[in-house]
């Protein structure tokens, strides 16, 4: 399998793994999730891009996240 197949299939894998709320994840549940996490983090070939989400109606917030993995980071310019 090419890596950019294996990271697609790890990012909905991590989606599935993000619908379970965190109280109810069991610590095993959160070691596959971070071990997931931990994959997308070294195997992507991460694309970040700038975008800014609203966190109430007068404020917004810059977020960086890569288009491929869809994970956060915490870019401080």
């Amino acid at each position: 399998m090419e890596n950019e197949e294996d990271v697609d299939i790890m990012v909905r894998v991590k989606s599935y793994l993000d619908a379970i709320p965190e109280k109810a994840q069991k610590d095993s549940y959160r070691v596959i999730s971070r071990l997931v996490e931990t994959y997308l983090i070294v195997n992507c070939k991460h694309n970040i891009v700038e975008d800014s989400i609203d966190v109430d109606v007068e404020k917004s917030k810059t977020i960086h996240y890569c288009e491929n993995c869809l994970l956060t980071f915490d870019c401080k310019t």
